[in-house]
């Protein structure tokens, strides 16, 4: 198989880099494409139109920061070149989209942006299919998930030992729409005091690799959240998690999560009812008292067997077959 894949590869810790990864495991060749680098994209362009080295398939990781390095030109010329050459556009992105304000920027991108005239958009925000049909966007959930390289128990540091850890963003600045995170950090801090630690520490940047497998491995239980802001109608938001569930429980972490339709189930981690601060404080406690290494092991393996981005890589080429776009 033969993958052209658009993308940031510059950050060291990255989902392009994980894509990557996971198809040089699946002995796919790859041609990485650095987002707003010029020369590479108009390569493949020139490759699409004149018949040269030509992909199978096309991979394109937005990156929001270097969306316009390019133009919009030799965007629109590539989704046109792929589509004369019956070479299929695959938009993947892990966030969520509706109920934010963000959501602006799919009507926005249908008339600007050629991102959001993929073949396919693949995408983590699955609890809003009537919205991405309504803007005529072929879209598909794909749950997050992990490297592989990263599925391995961590060691224990005895000077990362805690109770409970939080690691992601806890300080400020998350989603407005979401206020449930600072109050979450806010009961945390009340509830346990000195036996729970956040990362990353103050002033710092966020803690990754096998370096992260440490922090979990040293702590007894992990509480996570998502941007689980109430769908677009008013509903409770389901099918959606961040990647923060399958990077926690891929390194062993024993994760307290809350309960997502469409998400808890598929990833067996306990979880607690949203508003419910007693329920969690008794899972807290609870897994607190029985936290072991068969847990950790059993959430390892797991995530190695169903969750990692190997395994959705292979989904999303068996879907392209499945729906007539490969061979």
């Amino acid at each position: 198989m033969r993958v052209a894949l658009i993308g940031n590869f510059v950050p060291e810790f990255s989902t392009e880099n994980d894509l990557k990864d996971a198809m040089e495991r699946l002995g796919w060749t790859v041609r990485a494409i650095q987002s707003g680098d010029h020369d590479p994209l108009v390569d493949l362009v020139e490759d699409l139109r004149y018949g040269g080295n030509v992909p199978d398939f096309i991979v394109w990781v937005r990156t929001a920061s270097l969306w316009d390095k390019w133009g919009t030109e030799i965007q629109w010329k590539l989704l046109a070149e792929a589509r004369r050459r019956d070479v299929p556009v695959v938009g993947y992105h892990l966030d969520r989209w509706w109920g934010l304000k963000r959501q602006d920027e799919i009507r926005q991108g249908l008339q600007s942006q050629p991102f959001f005239h993929c073949d396919l958009l693949v995408t983590a925000d699955g609890g809003h299919d009537d919205q991405w049909k309504l803007e005529g966007i072929n879209h598909v959930w794909f749950l997050p998930a992990v490297s592989e390289r990263w599925c391995e128990p961590g060691r224990f540091q005895p000077e990362l030992e805690t109770d409970i850890v939080f690691a992601g963003s806890w300080q400020g600045g998350y989603h407005r729409e979401w206020g449930h995170r600072p109050e979450l950090v806010a009961w945390l801090q009340k509830t346990y005091g000195d036996r729970v630690r956040f990362w990353p520490k103050q002033g710092e940047g966020a803690v990754r690799g096998l370096a992260l497998n440490d922090v979990y491995w040293s702590a007894k239980v992990v509480v996570g959240d998502s941007c689980l802001a109430p769908k677009v109608n008013g509903d409770p938001m389901t099918n959606y998690c961040s990647d923060r569930v399958p990077e926690t429980l891929g390194r062993g972490g024993l994760l307290i999560h809350p309960n997502v339709e469409g998400v808890t189930d598929v990833f067996g981690h306990p979880s607690w009812l949203l508003g419910d601060w007693d329920m969690l404080r008794f899972q807290i406690d609870y897994w607190i008292g029985r936290s072991n290494e068969v847990d950790r092991m059993t959430a390892i393996e797991r995530t190695k067997k169903k969750h990692t981005y190997t395994v959705r890589m292979r989904q999303l080429e068996e879907l392209l077959i499945d729906r007539v776009m490969l061979p």
